[in-house]
């Protein structure tokens, strides 16, 4: 395995119409010093200073045509970024013309290009130019290739950082950069990160991508509060290390070898989503015996209509590879049915058939909630796994009565969920029993310290998580813990517009209207002609194919989120181009002007939905 980066930066250009950027080269210079040093990085470093597009090109082809399959690839753009009419990133090179753009830049898409055609599976891009957050959008996703147990410890896949999002122009790359050998605020955050240690988030004595980004999406808008970081993942399966921490691991950092407790921690996420209406946090916290290390597991997800999808897991009975390997299995079965938008309990049946079709050995409790920010309700599904605690706004806290099932792995056994109101400024707390377990009272002891007021509402669900762990865990636990906090912030009504369509086709001409007139009540006429669009295409399909109703939504949050439902459960499916008449492009212009767009089954029928960024937001 070779690890290899290639730095490319430009600060001057042959059109004066580019402002010139003094600190590009400043950029250069200091990453590949960290990225270089033995101690930090040790990578192979290759650095072109003011090259001409023609050279940036055939320099990025052979940085990634010559890779092999276990190669680490870290590529870093420092310059400048504009987009086309057809709002697609290039970067600017020295010989870039402002008028020519497209015929003399690099853009995003050969990266992306060669990116793909790469052998290698674990490839980090830095990009640190205005709206490089353009970059991601069209990004496709490939199979990744069998991968042993030891190549899971050292992660595969595609990560993408970026200075700024889609529409942020990076102000601070002009301002800050103008001083000569000053790096940008981006840049400059990289190199103290991985210099520092400060970037190893999770003291385990590496920097991995995951690390290198919770770091400046918290430093760079410090110092630059309209700039903002943004990381897009694809298939990555594990944490690519991109540096040793400079700084001593913690105290619970593993011993070299323990292939089972590494498996484990690089299965686990380690960054909470930003879900509108809900406020995530999470922490696990390893046996204080690695050799007793479990299968706990957390995740949360987005869910079609706004709605977030909370899990905790605990595979049970051993320890070791095949306990982590277990758990890693039904972590990703779990996001897998997730994404199929299975009611709560189905889908605990599905995850026990898949069991039961493996023919796993183990077994595992699991607690499966879907938080509706919109109806204000909870639904929970539980497969022998430790109750949920709901703190009300008022501080009083509720152990919830849910059927708790048999475990994953019984077979036979009904899972039945239960619904629930919640208020606004509710927390949801949901544990493995390494937490509430005592050593002398067991159990019913720790879910009754949980209850009685040990959260302050007030607080957010990461100080929630502090004053937990800080009250209940003991650092004798022999069990290892998962602990996940969600605070319930809904979302409000007039951020919310539903209508019922009839199954005609003159209603694809009202759904245009009702979009145009509900965008411009909010304000978002810049989003009107792109919406009706896709919207128009949606509303046509869904009425050739449903029995009785068409329902359109609109969601405002920090983006706009646009649903089509029909009575219809048939999923669309992405042609190829050639293949469609005029009645199958629609999936096509969805895929291509949508920020993001899926389709799922719901209880009758299906959902279609798209979301747009909010002009001025990431």
């Amino acid at each position: 395995m070779r690890k290899r980066a290639l730095i490319l930066a430009n600060q001057h250009h042959e059109d004066p119409r580019f402002a010139a950027l003094p600190g590009a080269a400043a950029d250069a210079e200091q990453l590949s010093a960290v990225l270089a040093d033995s101690a930090i990085g040790g990578f192979e470093v290759d650095v072109l200073v003011d090259g001409t597009a023609r050279n940036w090109q055939k320099a990025v082809h052979q940085f990634f045509s010559t890779a092999e399959r276990d190669d680490i690839l870290l590529l870093h753009l420092s310059c400048h970024g504009r987009k086309d009419a057809r709002n697609r990133l290039h970067f600017i090179a020295r010989d870039t013309e402002f008028d020519m753009l497209e015929a003399t830049s690099v853009s995003a898409e050969f990266l992306t290009d060669r990116m793909e055609q790469s052998r290698s599976w674990r490839t980090v891009l830095l990009l640190d130019c205005c709206y490089s957050g353009a970059f991601t959008k069209g990004m496709r996703s490939r199979g990744a290739p069998d991968v042993d147990v030891d190549e899971a410890f050292q992660g595969n896949g595609r990560i993408v950082i970026t200075s700024s999002t889609a529409l942020q122009y990076s102000y601070e790359a002009e301002a800050l950069s103008r001083r000569k050998d000053q790096p940008s605020v981006f840049t400059s955050a990289i190199v103290e990160g991985l210099r520092s240690g400060d970037a190893d988030f999770d003291a385990d004595g590496y920097v991995t991508a995951d690390d290198l980004y919770q770091f400046l999406s918290r430093r760079v808008p410090e110092q630059v509060p309209d700039q903002t970081p943004t990381m897009s993942v694809i298939s990555v399966d594990g944490q690519i290390r991109l540096a040793r921490s400079t700084k001593p691991a913690a105290t619970w950092a593993l011993p070299e070898g323990d292939e089972a407790a590494r498996l484990q921690l690089s299965m686990i996420p380690t960054r909470p989503p930003r879900i509108p209406g809900v406020q995530v946090a999470y922490r696990y916290v390893p046996s204080t015996h690695p050799a007793a290390m479990g299968g706990d597991w957390f995740d949360a997800f987005q869910l079609p209509g706004s709605r977030v999808a909370l899990v905790v897991g605990d595979v049970m009975g051993g320890s070791g590879v095949s306990t982590a390997a277990a758990m890693g299995r039904l972590r990703a079965g779990v996001l897998a049915l997730g994404g199929m938008d299975l009611p709560t309990g189905q889908l605990l049946r599905h995850l026990d058939n898949m069991v039961q079709k493996l023919s796993d050995e183990h077994l595992a409790t699991c607690l499966y909630a879907v938080y509706d920010p919109i109806n204000r309700t909870c639904e929970l599904a539980s497969a022998g796994h430790v109750p949920p605690v709901l703190v009300h706004p008022d501080g009083t806290g509720e152990l919830l009565e849910i059927p708790a099932g048999a475990p994953i792995g019984v077979g036979g056994v009904p899972f039945v969920a239960k619904k629930i109101d919640v208020v606004d400024g509710s927390m949801l707390v949901m544990c493995t029993d390494g937490l509430v377990e005592m050593r002398d009272s067991g159990m019913a002891a720790g879910l009754a310290a949980l209850r009685e007021n040990l959260i302050d509402p007030k607080q957010t669900p990461e100080d929630a998580c502090n004053t937990i762990l800080e009250r209940l865990h003991t650092e004798d636990r022999k069990d290892d813990v998962a602990l996940l906090v969600a605070r319930f912030d809904g979302v409000a009504e007039t951020e919310v517009a539903t209508w019922k369509l009839a199954v005609d086709r003159s209603e694809v001409r009202r759904a245009r209207q009702l979009v145009r007139d509900q965008l411009a009540a909010w304000q978002l006429d810049a989003l009107s002609d792109i919406t009706e669009l896709l919207v128009s295409e949606l509303v046509t399909n869904a009425v050739r194919v449903a029995r009785d109703y068409v329902q359109l939504q609109l969601i405002r949050v920090d983006k706009l989120a646009v649903e089509v439902s029909d009575d219809n459960h048939n999923l669309p499916s992405l042609e190829p181009a050639e293949s469609l008449d005029e009645h199958g492009r629609g999936l096509i212009v969805l895929s291509k002007l949508a920020e993001r767009w899926g389709t799922a089954r719901k209880a009758v029928g299906k959902v279609v939905w798209f979301e747009l960024p909010l002009p001025g937001t990431d």
